[in-house]
């Protein structure tokens, strides 16, 4: 058992002779195959396309939204979706899993952040292993006029982390007081290998200390609570 732990932590945070280093795009890798849209059936735009390779081959993965709207310099999605492809030996791309999420009807928008996410992460198995992080906000004082509300105490993070079905997820809300911030995971994430949830703790940790976010420390721990089943 011990062993295994410590070949999923290596794995985490090392590069392998089979894995490449995700990066973006570029035009070589060829127009996108079909593309997840939303509900209507509206083509969702590309937001950012990233490639790399794994123990199981070649893979890009799209991160789609609706581009509903801008705020500066920041484009707001009400509707998001992440999608895996791994390259094929005849050159195809064949979908490995398939994320949706959407904004909360009080919620005025929300992205993919590039700052906070990870690529490069593999599972015990080798395979490519993202964590996404999504980042929704809600308007200044609920006035659409003002812009929205991207302060460190506002709105909402959610991580995830594909691969179980229901993927694991992390929802940490913010607010100006203590008691208004809660950090919580959904059953998948407790079934994760110890060493990614410590990573999972450690990345909290950070974005509190580095006021990026600020959330819940759950008496000092940043252990997520475990969501309550309705």
């Amino acid at each position: 058992m011990l062993r295994r732990v410590a070949v999923a932590l290596l794995l985490c945070c090392f590069a392998t002779p089979g894995q490449a280093a995700a990066r973006d795009c570029i035009p070589a890798d060829g127009p996108p195959p079909p593309l997840a849209g939303d509900e209507r059936g509206v083509a969702l735009k590309i937001l950012r396309c990233v490639r790399g390779a794994d123990a199981v081959g070649a893979w890009q993965l799209y991160l789609l939204g609706d581009s509903a709207r801008r705020d500066g310099d920041v484009v707001l999605s009400t509707r998001l979706a992440a999608q895996m492809f791994t390259r094929q030996a005849d050159g195809t791309l064949a979908q490995r899993w398939l994320l949706r999420d959407r904004i909360a009807p009080d919620e005025a928008g929300a992205w993919f952040s590039r700052k906070l996410s990870e690529f490069d992460g593999l599972d015990a198995d080798g395979r490519a292993a993202p964590l996404l992080v999504l980042r929704f906000v809600a308007w200044k004082d609920e006035d659409a006029t003002r812009g929205v509300d991207e302060g460190d105490d506002a709105g909402r993070l959610k991580i995830v982390l594909p691969g179980g079905e229901p993927p694991a997820t992390v929802m940490a809300v913010t607010g100006t007081l203590d008691d208004e911030r809660h950090t919580t995971a959904n059953d998948t994430y407790f079934t994760l290998p110890e060493p990614t949830r410590r990573h999972v703790e450690r990345l909290l940790r950070a974005w509190n200390r580095d006021q990026v976010f600020l959330s819940a420390d759950n008496g000092g721990t940043f252990v997520p609570r475990r969501q309550k089943r309705h």
